[in-house]
């Protein structure tokens, strides 16, 4: 049986210096555990939300400021993400005369009278379809 390997905020650092905090300080996480469930028992046992429980493992190699800078810089990078693919319209590169869907689905949505109660799903399904697009389109994700 092999075991997943996962990546870290220590391991995707542009700088030796968590790789040196890592090696000092061992690798030894505060809260360790192998599935879903185990993670859950973990909050549970804790009164910690997933979020929590991540955080300290982080807070293992980095301190908290870095760790919330970091998480920070890619959720601008997540919305840019998204505006970008709501807002630009046209064919996707590659040659096979794919038009971007999401825009149009956006403005569908902004559109006042709809009543439909599954209108937040839709939202959610042109925000992926937004960053399919930028994906597709060789766009920042």
């Amino acid at each position: 049986m092999t075991r997943r390997r996962t990546t870290r905020l220590a391991e995707v650092s542009y700088s030796g210096q968590a790789r040196r905090r890592r090696k000092a300080k061992g690798t030894f996480r505060r809260f360790t555990f192998s599935s879903a469930g185990e993670l859950l028992k973990i909050g549970e046992r804790h009164k910690l939300a997933i979020w929590e429980i991540a955080l300290q493992n982080e807070k293992t190699w980095h301190s908290e400021e870095e760790v919330l800078a970091y998480v920070r810089r890619i959720w601008k990078v997540m919305q840019e993400c998204v505006r970008r693919g709501l807002e630009t319209e046209g064919i996707l590169p590659g040659g096979l005369n794919v038009r971007r869907r999401a825009p149009r689905l956006a403005k569908k949505l902004k559109a006042p009278g709809s009543g439909d109660p599954l209108t937040p799903m839709d939202w959610v399904n042109a925000y992926a379809m937004a960053v399919n697009e930028e994906n597709a389109a060789g766009g920042r994700v």
